[in-house]
């Protein structure tokens, strides 16, 4: 897989000595991609929103004519299976 597009968005700061928390899910799957979302929150009740927000998309590649390739079906399998939320 390569990355083919990324997309962040820087809506809050952090200090030194907050403590975060990184989310990470698979958004979405395609044919050939994966759409990997990232999440920065602050760990604290007052602040109900993430700082950051960033989405990875990754896509599958044949290695002998670095054509796009379908994902495997069984790593759609063990996606859909991880997710509490099921992809797009």
């Amino acid at each position: 897989m390569f990355l083919r597009k990324s997309t962040v968005e820087y809506l809050g700061s952090a200090r030194y000595d907050d403590q975060l928390s990184v989310l990470c899910r698979v958004a979405s799957l395609g044919r050939s991609s994966m759409t990997m979302r990232f999440e920065v929150w602050r760990d604290q009740p007052a602040h109900p929103s993430p700082l950051v927000t960033a989405d990875l998309v990754y896509v599958n590649v044949s290695v002998a004519t670095t054509r796009p390739e379908a994902l495997p079906q069984d790593l759609r399998e063990r996606v859909r299976a991880y997710e509490h939320t099921a992809p797009d």
